[in-house]
């Protein structure tokens, strides 16, 4: 795998399970899991809250035990429909937490990720579009890896999605400078009570891979226009979600910092 670590460079990127296992085998301190639509947009908005959320595989028929194990309540697949009555996958499903509340959370991408994570003894954050500033601010272990979720093929393989890239590329970007801009426009800040964050002050310069370096130059500024342009954005919107794609395109909206405790759990 040394081939594949990227192990001269401070700050790495790679995709999906086989690009945490390479980045974890070259040493990584951190991990920093990006699932833009919509798993760590999920995260963020609940530790926002200061509610709790576990991470758990997709699939994984002991969810619902694990759930009441933890006195965590499962949150709901929200396949269809746009329903935001009960705690899913969907962001905005997630608003109304309180910081008493935990929520268990499979999906097949970033949550699986996060579980495996979990497992390694490093630093494992939840990245996004909305709190990618935050994130890198608070990075002092390094290196660090970055890893894009992605989404999947329905043959199982994974499918690059761009929404994760442009999230992996704003936290790269904010931890060595030149920054990218922020561009907050168009998220839905009423809704939560949101307002821009001020721009960070400049990082020390990081070494970054050429990896890293490409997701970071590549963010794209007008994100609530693109968002919706995805693959995975026209996916959500054709199911009904399409208020989730408008809050996850809200750049630098977020202070917080998920980070999987002992338990294997994101906390604020």
């Amino acid at each position: 795998m040394a081939a594949y670590d990227q192990h001269d460079a401070e700050v790495r990127f790679e995709w999906g399970p086989n690009g945490l296992d390479a980045l974890l085998a070259g040493g990584v301190r951190t991990i920093v899991i990006v699932d833009v639509l919509r798993f760590t947009t999920a995260v963020d908005v609940a530790c926002g809250r200061g509610a709790a959320v576990t991470p758990w595989p997709f699939d994984d028929e002991k969810a619902a035990e694990e759930a009441s194990r933890r006195g965590a309540v499962l949150a709901g697949r929200s396949l269809t429909g746009g329903d935001t009555s009960q705690p899913s996958l969907s962001p905005v499903s997630l608003r109304n937490l309180q910081p008493t509340d935990h929520v268990l959370v499979p999906s097949p991408n970033g949550a699986t990720l996060a579980h495996s994570a979990a497992a390694a003894g490093v630093t494992v954050l939840a990245g996004c579009l909305r709190n990618a500033s935050a994130v890198a601010r608070a990075i002092t272990a390094l290196p660090v890896g970055v890893v894009a979720a992605g989404e999947r093929w329905p043959d199982g393989s994974l499918r690059l999605a761009v929404e994760d890239a442009w999230g992996a590329g704003a936290v790269i970007a904010a931890l060595s400078p030149p920054a990218a801009a922020a561009d907050p426009t168009g998220g839905l800040f009423a809704l939560f009570g949101e307002t821009p964050q001020p721009a960070a002050p400049p990082k020390p310069p990081r070494t970054l891979s050429p990896e890293a370096s490409w997701v970071a130059s590549a963010v794209p500024g007008d994100l609530p226009a693109l968002l919706p342009r995805t693959a995975s954005g026209r996916d959500l919107h054709e199911a009904g979600w399409s208020l989730d794609i408008e809050v996850a395109a809200a750049r630098d909206v977020s202070h917080a910092v998920p980070k999987i405790d002992g338990s294997g759990t994101f906390r604020p």
